[in-house]
């Protein structure tokens, strides 16, 4: 805490500039990974009039299960499904809200297969993989 507080952080300016740029302060970014994670899972996430859907990322998943090329090669059944205990886990949250997946869905939306709509969640995905490996 010392050390935001002399990078002049506060709640009321959650952030440090740095060579021109913002730079956010994340606490406990381990729990915030998990928690969009098994909101998304549990009852997807709307950012403005954008909507978040775990089914497009089940989609890229089943899809992915079915071809010999895979987009989400780490992804598994328990990434997806999510049994007892697995949401505890920060290892299976950041391999669903990776580059990778909002990667597959953005094909996916462009080959077809999905929904124009399911571009919302790519880009969810891909902006939020942005503020964990820059």
């Amino acid at each position: 805490m010392a050390v935001t507080k002399s990078l002049g952080v506060s709640s009321a300016t959650p952030y440090f500039m740095h060579n021109g740029t913002q730079n956010f302060i994340i606490y406990d970014p381990p729990h915030l990974i998990k928690s969009i994670r098994n909101n998304a899972h549990k009852s997807g996430l709307k950012c403005g009039t954008s909507e978040v859907s775990w089914k497009y990322v089940e989609a890229v998943y089943d899809h992915d299960c079915k071809s010999p090329v895979r987009m989400a090669p780490k992804l598994t059944d328990k990434h997806i499904k999510l049994p007892p205990f697995a949401a505890l886990l920060v290892k299976l949250a950041t391999l669903v809200m990776s580059h990778s997946v909002a990667a597959g869905i953005s094909t996916m939306v462009a080959l077809g297969a999905l929904p124009s709509e399911a571009k919302d969640t790519a880009l969810f995905i891909d902006r939020f993989a942005n503020c964990l490996i820059p």
